[in-house]
C-alpha cells in the first residue's frame, strides 16, 4: 500500500503555513511511525516511516526528518537489523552536522556507539 502525499495539509497555503503544516504533518507520520512499532506492526511502520524520511527530506525539515530517523533506528532494532539501525544512525549524525544542531547530533552518538558494537563481528 502506497502513501499518497499530493493531498491533505500542507498541499496550499502561504508558504508559512505550508513550512507549519509540512512539519506538523511529517512529525505526525513519524509518531505514528512509531507507535506501530510499539505495536509490533513492523512492516507497517517502515513503509510510513521510509515514505516520511524521502518526503520529510526533500522538504528540507530538520525535525521531522530527525524524529523519522530515531523512529527508523526503533523499528530496525525491533527487527534486530542492526547493520541498517548502524547506518540510519550515521544518517542521522550527518543530518545533524548538516543543519549545525550538535546537541541533537548528540543523541545519535549512543545508538552508534551500540550498533557498531553489535555489527562489528558481521551480524
Amino acid at each position: 500500500s502506497r502513501v499518497s502525499w499530493d493531498e491533505g495539509p500542507g498541499s496550499k497555503g502561504s508558504p508559512i503555513e505550508t513550512w507549519a503544516a509540512r512539519d506538523l504533518l511529517f512529525n505526525s507520520r513519524a509518531e505514528l511511525g512509531l507507535i506501530q512499532v510499539h505495536q509490533g506492526l513492523l512492516q507497517e511502520a517502515e513503509a510510513v516511516l521510509s515514505a516520511n524520511l524521502v518526503e520529510a527530506t526533500k522538504h528540507n525539515l530538520f525535525a521531522p526528518v530527525n524524529r523519522t530517523l530515531h523512529a527508523l533506528i526503533a523499528c530496525f532494532d525491533a527487527r534486530k537489523d542492526y547493520k541498517r539501525c548502524l547506518s540510519v544512525a550515521e544518517r542521522g549524525l550527518a543530518w545533524c552536522d548538516k543543519h549545525k544542531k550538535p546537541e541533537e547530533g548528540e543523541c545519535m552518538v549512543p545508538h552508534l556507539l551500540k550498533y557498531r558494537e553489535l555489527t562489528k563481528d558481521g551480524q
